[in-house]
């Protein structure tokens, strides 16, 4: 009797090994699809021998531990009292080992679904965040531009003004430009800066912040406001005065109790500049951003570079698009107006502004999505 049941439960546990390996078989492919671009060592990430033999390993412990228990329990039981007792009719209440389990299994579901519910509540608050932009009927995407118009830093300047110009003129664009980074995206462009016309510390030991590069319309397309001062212009080039714009953490931090407007600030490998404005500060790391990595920012014209640094920044810029048209009514016009200036440009990397703050929640929808799969499972 010991060893049929001992079969017996291991058997079973050994089928719900082989169930529990099927599941992240199939599950490691979904969450590898939905959040590669988040897993540190994603490609590492998989059902492998030790995984294998944990498994099993595991599923003959639990089987012997569990099987073993009533088997024993069974072995001093009185036959006779129990045939009895059966023949009566009477019934025996559960063991209280087998309540006290029930209750344990269904405390450490209900752990689960209180945490998988805690994380939904937190990425609702966070939808609820302001970015301090608006992320509304914006698309971005890449262009490569044609290795003829990356020659030299004077036709990669030319290419894009031409280029902005068509696709503004699109009917339902309200506005266009480009970036080096995007706000929520994770790129990271940090340097250090100092207060003044000179560095006045090492660079180590220098304030840094996160820098920008752009076009003279990027701060209207991407709707951030403008609190003092103005934004740039297409007077401002290589040929005119270096001037940035600030944000309100960099303003309120190094120019307490007067008017950063006018202001000098040296960047770091480029050169000092004025400070013409002063926009909000955009959560760039994450809805959630605690603003203690890079919290400054500074925004540099793209077309107030250095000819060295141009072609450099050219191949990481991504255009944003204001339009009340979705993707599909208005990509097949943006294409044909790249390709309308050069066959070889490729246009990719197509996403929302929407589709980029969803993204920007992966770190906590992963452990959301698995605590409610486990959960649910449980």
């Amino acid at each position: 009797m010991v060893r049929q049941l001992l079969t017996e439960s291991v058997l079973l546990a050994l089928l719900g090994g082989l169930l529990g390996l099927i599941v992240p078989k199939i599950g490691v492919s979904v969450v590898l699809a939905m959040f590669t671009a988040n897993l540190p060592r994603a490609e590492n990430v998989g059902v492998n021998l030790p995984v294998l033999l944990f498994a099993v390993g595991i599923s003959i412990a639990v089987g012997i531990l569990f099987g073993l228990a009533p088997a024993l329990k069974s072995s001093r039981t009185d036959v006779q009292g129990s045939l009895k007792a059966g023949a009566r009719g009477s019934t025996r209440a559960h063991p209280r080992a087998q309540s006290a389990l029930m209750i344990v299994q269904m405390a450490l579901t209900l752990v689960l679904l209180v945490g998988a519910g805690l994380l939904l509540r937190t990425i609702r608050h966070l939808w609820n965040v302001n970015p301090d932009f608006n992320t509304q009927h914006v698309i971005t995407f890449q262009i490569g531009l044609s290795p003829s118009l990356m020659k030299t830093a004077s036709t990669v300047r030319i290419a894009y003004q031409q280029l902005l110009e068509r696709i503004r003129q699109i009917p339902g664009v309200q506005a266009a430009d480009f970036t080096n980074i995007v706000p929520l995206g994770g790129q990271d462009n940090g340097g250090p800066f100092w207060v003044g016309s000179r560095e006045s510390t090492s660079m180590q030991d220098a304030p840094h912040a996160l820098y920008f590069e752009t076009g003279p319309e990027y701060l209207q397309t991407m709707e951030i406001p403008l609190l003092r001062g103005r934004s740039f212009t297409a007077a401002d080039t290589s040929e005119s005065e270096p001037v940035v714009v600030i944000d309100s953490v960099l303003a309120h931090t190094y120019f307490p109790g007067k008017d950063p407007v006018g202001q000098t600030i040296t960047v770091a490998h480029w050169r000092t500049a004025r400070v013409i404005g002063v926009v909000g500060h955009v959560r760039h790391w994450g809805l959630g951003d605690p603003g203690t990595y890079n919290p400054s920012q500074i925004y540099i014209s793209f077309y107030q570079l250095s000819d060295a640094w141009v072609p450099r920044f050219a191949r990481s810029l991504s255009v944003a698009v204001r339009t009340a048209l979705d993707v599909a009514g208005i990509m097949p016009a943006i294409k044909n107006v790249t390709y309308g200036i050069a066959k070889d440009q490729p246009v990719y990397d197509i996403q929302t502004m929407d589709q980029v703050v969803s993204a920007s929640m992966a770190a906590q929808r992963l452990p959301m999505t698995l605590l409610g799969v486990f959960s649910g499972l449980a």
